[in-house]
């Protein structure tokens, strides 16, 4: 369905990050938590009325279903904070060192699609 040049830009939350916020609420691993399936629920951060439910996927399951979908990545990205950012957002940059933030697939379909 895409355009002959088309691809999707996708990005998802570093599943480290989920897996660092249910090791410390569980007293648990990181290595548990990451390659645990059992969906998990917490509350919104915009509205704490609303309770999230996630299924956790690991980067191997995120780079799966891309190939089962017929997709390849051409690029993928991990964005950091600038240095100038950095100093300005120190309490960001501290959230980063422990969550790492989030990923970013620009995926293309193979050419056989």
């Amino acid at each position: 369905m895409l355009a002959d040049d088309g691809f999707i830009l996708l990005t998802r939350t570093q599943p480290i990050r989920y897996a660092v916020e249910r090791a410390e609420q569980n007293g648990t691993s990181l290595g548990e938590e990451y390659f645990s399936a059992a969906p998990f629920s917490y509350l919104s951060g915009w509205n704490d009325q609303i309770t999230l439910t996630k299924r956790p996927y690991t980067i191997s399951d995120l780079i799966n279903v891309f190939s089962a979908a017929g997709l390849w990545i051409e690029t993928a990205i991990e964005p950091q904070l600038s240095e100038d950012a950095r100093r300005r957002y120190p309490h960001k940059q501290a959230w980063m060192n422990k969550y790492l933030g989030i990923l970013i697939f620009k995926l293309r379909p193979h050419l056989s699609q």
